[in-house]
């Protein structure tokens, strides 16, 4: 049948991150079974098609027309059929990058649901490592570890210790644990991950490589800059190898690359891999989106170390608007290199990093983005209030110390 052999290329076309050619090949697929009232092979490929649209925000309408054409399809498809519960995955997917966390944990957990009645446990973990992952957004932390840990154990009773789904519960409880400021306990889970993905999957395969960055990303945010830099450029090597250049997470990759680059002063080579992950963004995700203000700081710091002020302050200018057109506050670390742009062009804000410090309860879990501030402001005031930069100084110091961070902690002591 034409229909299933174009969803079959159109799925293998999409396994090389050949997206594009992917889509339209599904696309052409849906078109000629539901033509050929193909009910089931169309609501298969609408199914797939919600996934592909899904990641890319700019084109969630897309998404969500596909979204429509599967909810008719599927009326014709009976209840227990498996394309009902990877629909509601994928809808929750959608939602989460959306940003309704509400809306995503409402057909994750239906999906969750029906791959459990369904006896498809696979997929049923991808559903909890969903959901635990909105329960992190929503700051939920223990929930979330909760949730992961009973992952890795069942996992590990059905599966075993050494198998690649076991590494995925892992990988999630250690970023859950490096928002509860664990850190030490974190980098043993993603070493024990990657070790068991490189075993299982080869060192090349991008799950390997994701984790590889993510424990990059932990060693360069605790001030391991050294050790972090081969990670972070192995995984981007990887993703570039294997997914469409204006791919999301190779933004990620390249952004991670450069904070590691410019924190060894090297800000000219960081400037470049800022500029090409917001060119990335630029294409990717909805104008004013807190990543795309974050590349937009990034870059005027670059070009402020560059001596190029007015230039700088464009970007900067870009950043502020970004952040003041995006529903909701921003995140910590959007606004903290916002005013790393403005240190850099010789600006004293205080105020701001006040504001910042102030959104931290005091009992609140250790956090990266609360202790680079409150050091950073310690600086700010060493001359004008020099009793209260240096109690800034020795809670950044203990802070860094509580979370593993030495070389950020001696840092504070030098």
């Amino acid at each position: 049948m034409e229909a299933e052999a174009l969803l079959e290329v159109g799925l293998n076309t999409a396994g090389q991150g050949r997206f594009e050619d992917s889509i339209a090949l599904i696309e052409q697929a849906y078109f000629s079974a539901q033509g050929s009232r193909y009910e089931r092979l169309a609501a298969a490929t609408s199914v797939r098609m919600v996934a592909m649209y899904g990641v890319r925000l700019l084109e969630s309408g897309l998404a969500r027309q596909w979204a429509r054409r599967a909810q008719s399809a599927l009326r014709r498809v009976p209840d227990g059929h498996r394309l009902h519960a990877e629909f509601a995955l994928n809808l929750g997917l959608l939602e989460s990058y959306a940003g309704d966390l509400s809306e995503a944990r409402r057909h994750q957990t239906r999906a969750l649901q029906l791959y459990t009645e369904q006896g498809n446990d696979e997929e049923a973990l991808r559903c909890e490592l969903a959901l635990g992952a909105i329960e992190v957004a929503e700051h939920r932390y223990e929930e979330a570890l909760e949730r992961f840990e009973r992952g890795i154990q069942s996992r590990t009773k059905t599966l075993g210790l050494a198998h690649p789904a076991t590494a995925y519960a892992m990988s999630h409880a250690a970023l859950a644990l490096i928002e509860m400021g664990e850190s030490g306990r974190a980098r043993e889970r993603l070493a024990t991950a990657i070790t068991i993905l490189e075993r299982s999957l080869g060192p090349e395969h991008p799950h390997a490589a994701t984790v590889v960055g993510n424990l990059g990303v932990l060693e360069m945010s605790l001030g391991f800059t050294h050790s972090a830099l081969p990670r972070l450029e192995r995984t981007l090597e990887s993703f570039r190898a294997r997914l469409p250049g204006d791919h999301l997470n190779i933004a990620d990759a390249l952004d991670n690359l450069a904070t590691v680059h410019a924190r060894h002063g090297d800000h000219s080579r960081a400037r470049t891999f800022d500029e090409q992950a917001l060119e990335i963004r630029e294409q990717g995700l909805p104008p004013g989106h807190p990543m795309i203000a974050r590349s937009h700081a990034k870059v005027a710091e670059g070009l402020a170390r560059g001596g190029r002020i007015e230039d700088a302050r464009r970007e900067l200018a870009l950043a502020v608007e970004a952040v003041e057109r995006w529903p909701g506050a921003p995140e910590g670390n959007e606004r903290i290199a916002i005013l790393e742009a403005r240190l850099a062009l010789g600006e004293r804000p205080v105020r701001e990093f006040r504001e910042v410090l102030a959104t931290y309860e005091p009992n609140e879990p250790n956090s990266m983005d609360r202790w680079d501030a409150s050091f950073m402001l310690a600086k700010l005031l060493e001359t004008e209030e020099p009793a209260e930069g240096r109690r800034l100084a020795v809670l950044a110091r203990d802070g860094f110390a509580g979370m593993g961070a030495t070389p950020k902690a001696a840092d504070v002591d030098a």
